[in-house]
């Protein structure tokens, strides 16, 4: 069963916490996962950042920005770490997770 990953917890604004990413099931160059953005937006905007060097530089995906009630993607990462970062919204509370 595949490990499920929660990136943000009912979070407000700000960078959420760094989460390492598991290593591949078998020897790969990438693993691949499903992310789910959800929770109550309040008009906050959700990015998703990802890093090569356990969380000194980061880097946004550029193609995967959050700003619904709903958002569903998978996700070839090459990456270490991932992050979350809510901006914007009045007291939003959003949830992320990875499957």
């Amino acid at each position: 069963m595949p490990q499920t990953l929660s990136i943000l917890a009912a979070a407000g604004t700000g960078e959420g916490a760094t989460v390492e990413m598991p290593d591949p099931e078998v020897r790969e160059k990438y693993v691949v996962k499903t992310l789910y953005i959800y929770g109550a937006f309040n008009s906050a905007t959700v990015a998703v950042e990802i890093s090569p060097d356990g969380g000194t530089t980061w880097f946004p995906i550029t193609d995967l920005t959050a700003v619904a009630a709903k958002t569903v993607t998978q996700l070839h990462l090459t990456a270490t770490h991932i992050r979350g970062v809510v901006t914007g919204g009045s007291s939003p509370a959003i949830n992320m997770v990875l499957l």
